[in-house]
């Protein structure tokens, strides 16, 4: 049997196909399971972004604002004005990656926003925000960008120079 070498960059670019086919999926705790609920837990998944769920998601990073200066002078101080100002914006942001593309997105994702604001927490926040990223690919849409400001047939040519006499 013939031995290959391992090359970390194809076995990364296989593990985010799989990711971006297959999607993730993850659990939250249910408030109250009632008693005729057998489970404690909910699961949803996250799958594939098209370009418009990309550019709801980027409408809220926007709005995410750090400064490092701030946490460095008086880090629990700004960590808790941290939490005040995005807690519910990162949890808008994984109610927007869940329902994806929905036609009901306008209706849902306030609700699901407040439901996931209650119910992660900041472990699964990291690894939910991981998940987004990865998943949205903004490598392969930056790089199809370039691609297409290269590609570019003829350059725009200037009639007129501007020339101090």
């Amino acid at each position: 049997m013939e031995e290959t070498e391992f090359d970390p960059l194809l076995a990364e670019k296989k593990e985010l196909d799989i990711i971006n086919n297959n999607g993730m999926f993850f659990t939250v705790t249910k408030r109250f399971t009632g008693w005729f609920s057998k489970s404690k837990t909910r699961s949803f998944t996250i799958t594939s972004f098209p370009l418009g769920v990309m550019d709801r998601l980027s409408g809220e990073y926007i709005n995410l604002d750090l400064d490092e200066e701030l946490i460095n002078i008086n880090p629990l101080h700004e960590v808790k004005n941290l939490t005040k100002a995005h807690a519910y914006r990162c949890a808008k942001i994984v109610a927007i990656a869940w329902l994806n593309n929905s036609p009901f997105y306008p209706f849902l994702v306030n609700f699901l926003a407040g439901y996931f604001f209650m119910r992660i927490t900041p472990k699964q926040l990291l690894q939910l925000t991981t998940i987004i990223n990865t998943m949205a690919n903004y490598g392969d849409f930056t790089n199809s960008i370039r691609y297409l400001r290269t590609a570019r047939t003829t350059k725009p040519q200037l009639i007129e120079t501007n020339s101090e006499d």
